[in-house]
């Protein structure tokens, strides 16, 4: 337990009953309403901890806080047996926390509870949300609240961390346990994510889709992170995912490397997976099924990685529909392997795709005569025609040439030395710019 120097520490640990409810005041039906500290109720600048053996926090009415809003400058949960959940048992309530919220948990934690039909509108937490659980970790959201990328559900502005493998992030509405048909559109914002086979999934019958948006909270850069894992549902037809890309020019960089989305029964693929990159760096990492139905290069950079890499698994990327509008996409070339993804259709030629030579494999003047590239499969050479002036070599920091490269089926067939413009060049176009500059200045006189 940590003391801070600003604020008040509310701190409680119990071991001797897991329905025991942290605070002062006893409910006629043997619970502890949660805010109930001998009038005090906290704020921003209060440091929440408690850990007991079972931790189920209530609040009895949501109306019975301010703004029917829990706040506390940081939380930390500590369940050592039963699993965790963090309800109200009526209204609807938001959680704020300015920093760091911490769960430690033996069998999951859940923001709300499906089967009490208790929900949050809103989440927000200023830090990182780390969840170190053997179980999954659960979000309840108002199913039936229209909820948008400006209005999402939930805010992180630091980075998500799941410190145990194998997890799974429950998304859901607040339907009561097995009576099912609710449509939930479900916002996620978070300024990073990090998961080792780590499973995104909805747990609704019907219609449902979430969408997680990687931006920064405006008060610190994006963060980035690496998550492995899916997006799956445990019930089957019209689910849909997306993610966005909005990291910003000086965030950090956000590596997805999507399994196969059926790990794990009863669990279903989603039947709809889309990409945004609008600003920001993200690197896909090539999975045992990494599939999307459509990708829009809007901006920002999409590194696409290599499959022989130590945490990838092969496999390969695939884009049903990949749309070119701005951007870079980048591709890393070295002589053991190329960078991959299968594309169905590719509209516009819009962004930069940038072939990276490998600078521990490559050099200014080698010989890449017979050296191919496979960067896209399945893609037609007519596409192909309408994107190739967009490609761009580099070497390091460098932009380098090569004499040929020819697009054909989506391989890059190369063909003579790696160059740079040679100085007599590059003196010649300044010079030529010199006189055309006087030249018009003469007109003008």
């Amino acid at each position: 337990m940590c003391a801070y120097a600003s604020g008040r520490e509310l701190s409680a640990e119990r071991t001797d009953n897991p329905w025991i409810i942290w605070g002062t005041g006893q409910n006629g039906d043997g619970s502890v309403t949660l805010w109930d500290l001998g009038g005090i109720q906290p704020t921003l600048e209060d440091d929440i901890y408690y850990k007991a053996n079972g931790t189920w926090f209530f609040n009895k009415n949501a109306s019975d806080l301010l703004n029917n809003t829990i706040y506390a400058k940081s939380l930390t949960l500590i369940s050592t047996g039963e699993a965790g959940y963090f309800n109200i048992d009526s209204g609807i309530g938001f959680i704020e926390v300015a920093e760091d919220v911490n769960l430690v948990t033996e069998k999951g934690f859940g923001f709300g509870d499906v089967g009490k039909v208790s929900v949050y509108q809103r989440i927000t937490i200023g830090g990182n949300l780390n969840y170190d659980g053997k179980g999954d970790f659960k979000t309840v959201f108002v199913d039936n609240y229209n909820y948008s990328e400006d209005d999402v559900g939930m805010i992180v502005g630091g980075t998500v961390n799941f410190v145990q493998n194998g997890g799974r992030w429950k998304i859901e509405g607040n339907r009561e346990e097995g009576k099912g048909g609710v449509m939930m559109y479900t916002w996620i914002q978070m300024g990073g994510l990090n998961g080792k086979e780590l499973k995104l999934s909805t747990n609704e019958t019907h219609a449902a889709d979430f969408n997680i948006v990687f931006k920064s909270d405006g008060k610190k850069a994006f963060s980035g992170g690496e998550w492995t894992g899916a997006f799956t549902s445990y019930w089957s037809g019209g689910k849909t995912a997306s993610i966005t890309m909005d990291g910003g020019a000086n965030g950090g960089l956000q590596t997805v490397r999507m399994l196969d989305s059926m790990i794990g029964s009863p669990d279903e693929a989603m039947t709809t997976q889309t990409l945004e990159m609008r600003s920001g760096k993200m690197a896909l990492g090539n999975g045992s099924k990494t599939k999307f139905t459509q990708i829009d290069m809007n901006g920002g950079e999409l590194y696409i990685v290599d499959a022989q890499g130590a945490n990838d698994k092969g496999g390969s990327i695939i884009a049903d529909v990949l749309n070119l509008n701005g951007g870079d996409l980048i591709f890393d070339v070295d002589n053991t392997g190329n960078d991959v993804i299968e594309v169905g259709t590719i509209n516009g030629s819009g962004t930069n795709i940038i072939v990276n030579f490998d600078v521990d494999e490559f050099n200014i003047g080698d010989n890449v005569d017979g050296f191919n590239v496979d960067l896209f499969r399945g893609v037609s050479t007519a596409d192909w025609a309408a994107i190739s002036n967009c490609v761009k070599f580099m070497l390091g920091d460098t932009e380098v040439f090569v004499d040929g490269h020819t697009l054909i089926n989506g391989n890059l067939a190369l063909s003579g030395v790696i160059s740079v413009p040679e100085p007599a060049a590059v003196a010649a176009v300044f010079g030529a710019f010199a006189i055309a500059l006087a030249a018009c200045r003469r007109r003008k006189s």
